[in-house]
């Protein structure tokens, strides 16, 4: 009902800022729930209206551009993500905004991991803290830096290194309410697992009782992604997937990584979703096995992910295959 007030109110006045600025609160509703694909062609047509339609007040196009590309993280657009940051980060320089300068530095290092290239994007995201405000608190820049970080930690084989990045910053992911927003809550949870999950797999045969304490740390965090949203039920079987095989059962594996699968393509995530076939090809050999680690690889390439072995230090943890 809101909505539709809204919209005949914005008619009524016949403002294209008003237009773009609906289209972005839209987007945004669907974003809330983490429906990516809906949530992104609202924000490509605010965008387009704010570019092609207004003298665009540099705020509302800044702040559509960042959530943008918040959406296509979440959406699994890598691919998308490096065609717009240059043009993105190249008008926040034009605009002097630091804030928008500092998330297109911080996002353009998940385009170098990518490639495998760990040492430029560490080098990115060192410029990228050195630009923004010393004062106390966290922000989503804080944030994100914390994520990259763990990522390539975890991709560099240092797995407890990436685990303390992320448990470290929980408190203050819960102090500055961060987490009460879905994507957030099922990123650092994600995150925490995937290194926890890392943690568990090299401690299996140095350290058993270190490794259970790590196992139930990813645990607790697939039941934490899985009751948050219904979304996070393909990242929760993942983990569960890799914790069975962990402990020897390959069959339960097997059947974690087919229903992980499904649940991540049904949620439009395509990258996750690649790798998670990669994991389960590996682990099934033979000739499906070798056809879907080959259409994993096709499709993570179609994406943007051009190392599939560095990258799937990550977001294939829990596997020595």
């Amino acid at each position: 009902a809101v909505d539709a007030q809204a919209a005949t109110l914005v008619r009524r006045l016949a403002d294209p800022l008003l237009d773009a600025r609906l289209a972005f609160s839209r987007g945004m509703n669907h974003a809330n729930v983490l429906r990516a694909g809906p949530a992104r062609t609202l924000l490509d047509e605010a965008e387009r209206i704010l570019v092609e339609r207004c003298r665009a007040p540099w705020y509302d196009l800044a702040l559509v551009r960042y959530w943008a590309v918040q959406i296509l993280v979440l959406g699994d657009a890598w691919d998308e993500i490096d065609r717009r940051l240059p043009r993105y980060l190249a008008d926040a320089r034009a605009h002097g905004d630091v804030f928008a300068v500092v998330d297109c530095t911080l996002q353009s290092s998940r385009g170098l991991i990518a490639r495998g290239d760990l040492v430029g994007a560490k080098a990115l995201l060192d410029d990228a803290r050195a630009r923004w405000s010393k004062r106390a608190g966290y922000q989503s820049m804080h944030f994100i830096a914390m994520y990259y970080d763990a990522f390539i930690a975890l991709a560099e084989g240092r797995p407890k290194e990436a685990f303390r990045r992320v448990d470290d910053d929980f408190p203050a992911m819960k102090r500055t309410q961060l987490l009460r927003a879905n994507a957030y809550f099922q990123n650092a949870h994600w995150m925490h697992a995937l290194c926890a999950l890392a943690c568990a797999r090299s401690l299996l045969a140095t350290s058993p009782s270190e490794s259970r304490s790590y196992a139930a740390v990813a645990r607790t965090d697939a039941r934490r992604i899985r009751r948050q949203h219904a979304w996070g039920d393909g990242r929760a079987s993942y983990i569960e997937a890799a914790l069975a095989h962990q402990s020897g059962d390959v069959d339960t594996a097997l059947v974690g990584l087919e229903r992980a699968s499904a649940a991540l393509d049904a949620v439009e995530q395509p990258i996750a979703t690649a790798f998670t076939r990669r994991r389960l090809g590996q682990l099934l050999g033979g000739a499906r096995g070798t056809s879907l680690q080959a259409a994993a690889e096709d499709a993570l390439r179609a994406r943007g992910v051009y190392d599939a072995d560095v990258v799937g230090r990550v977001l294939g943890a829990g596997f020595d295959l």
